[in-house]
């Protein structure tokens, strides 16, 4: 009834939200949300780069990977040229993901 309803409306509202952000703003934030699945959860106040070491510190495997993605992101977010860089974050979120869904 009106609560599947409500619930329809809140995922809409959700995914029109979340395409409005660019591309690799979604791709990070679908990293994280991986990471988080797997027990590493991103701190609201850290870096790109602090949370790679602390992923590599804990999942060596998935250390060359997320330091390319938290590189290509910290460049696309904070650089000075972020559309030069804006189609490696996206590439690099999925080499990490498919890292951790090959273990």
């Amino acid at each position: 009834g009106s609560a599947g309803v409500f619930a329809v409306g809140l995922l809409w509202g959700r995914w029109r939200e979340q395409r409005r952000c660019p591309l690799p703003q979604r791709a990070w934030q679908r990293a994280c949300r991986r990471l988080a699945s797997k027990g590493l959860c991103r701190g609201s106040a850290e870096c790109p780069s602090d949370f790679a070491r602390r992923v590599a510190g804990e999942r060596p495997a998935w250390a060359a990977a997320m330091t390319r993605l938290a590189d290509a992101y910290g460049a696309w977010r904070y650089g000075s040229t972020p559309d030069a860089v804006a189609a490696d974050v996206p590439i690099a979120a999925r080499h990490l993901i498919n890292r951790i869904l090959a273990e």
